[in-house]
């Protein structure tokens, strides 16, 4: 079933996000201003939003924000890790949270913890 806009066709209603304020439904790209890389970043820095980073950066900072526990899952190399260093770091590291990310590998040892 195809949802249709003016703008364009979507295939989806997971390409949507609820808007209560306007009683509305829009495009997950709508929901974030224009993206311009940062003057000075580095290469490692930049992380260049797309629709499934959107969506998954808004339903992570909802269920953070009600204290619900939360997993995220998709194939290797999608982002997910630094799709959630992102969230924390950006919205809930301040006085009263502090964000603390560590590395681990299979050789990490209980005792090097």
């Amino acid at each position: 079933m195809k949802i249709k806009n003016s703008l364009q066709d979507y295939k989806s209603l997971f390409d949507f996000s609820y808007n209560p304020e306007d009683n509305k439904w829009i495009n997950w790209n709508l929901t974030v201003p224009a993206y311009e890389i940062p003057v000075g970043a580095s290469y490692a820095k930049v992380i260049v939003p797309t629709i499934d980073s959107i969506r998954v950066s808004k339903v992570l900072n909802s269920l953070l924000v009600n204290k619900t526990h939360t997993l995220v899952v998709g194939p290797t190399g999608t982002g997910k890790s630094i799709m959630i260093m992102d969230e924390l770091n950006t919205n809930f590291q301040n006085e009263d949270r502090t964000f603390l990310s560590l590395a681990f590998s299979a050789q990490t040892s209980a005792n090097q913890t």
